[in-house]
């Protein structure tokens, strides 16, 4: 770990072990500084680099489910059988993927029609410099239109073409303002996305 890194985590586990009343030893200490990762990718397809970039976007698979499970409202289960709410799940997962393969368009879209100092969006004065921060384009807001889309796509009275011609201007709809924290899930799809293509 960095050093700054390596010192908070070892100050967290010096607080915990306080709490706790024990005294850590300096081998604990000293582990707290460093991250053990273990990878069976060979080291020609993947840098040292890549195999920690990747296992820091470890964080967005779990915010991928919560949003599964509050959007699709997995929790709510209603069948009364271990089959029906099997049944359930599956349709709900089938959801998912065309939810995803027309969020994925979308993205494409958004990411094709994003300018930064268009009127839409924050002009540069209002914009953290960091020089690569942008306005991000809100996953959870996606979601909700892109399943509601698939909705009214089964009832028949709307379609994602439609949605696709509308992206345009409704764009300033899914992307927030600037924050202090960058939004990880858009810059990890990107990054993958050009790992796939090399």
């Amino acid at each position: 770990m960095p050093a700054e890194a390596a010192e908070r985590a070892r100050a967290a586990k010096k607080k915990k072990a306080s709490k706790k009343q024990r005294v850590l030893s300096e081998e604990t200490l000293f582990l707290a500084g460093w991250v053990v990762l273990i990878c069976t990718v060979p080291q020609t397809t993947w840098s040292d680099d890549e195999v920690l970039r990747l296992y820091r976007a470890r964080w967005q698979i779990e915010l991928l489910f919560k949003r599964m499970k509050q959007v699709l409202r997995l929790n709510q289960l209603r069948g009364k059988t271990p089959e029906t709410n099997e049944a359930t799940i599956l349709a709900l997962l089938l959801a998912w993927a065309l939810h995803e393969q027309a969020a994925q368009q979308c993205r494409a879209v958004l990411d094709e029609l994003y300018e930064p100092d268009s009127p839409m969006e924050p002009s540069s004065s209002e914009r953290i410099d960091d020089g690569e921060q942008e306005a991000a384009l809100s996953q959870w807001l996606l979601t909700e239109v892109e399943l509601q889309t698939l909705r009214v796509v089964i009832q028949g009275s709307w379609s994602f073409e439609r949605l696709q011609h509308c992206l345009p201007y409704l764009q300033r709809f899914f992307r927030g303002s600037p924050g202090i924290r960058r939004q990880q899930e858009q810059t990890i799809r990107r990054w993958l996305g050009s790992q796939a293509t090399t």
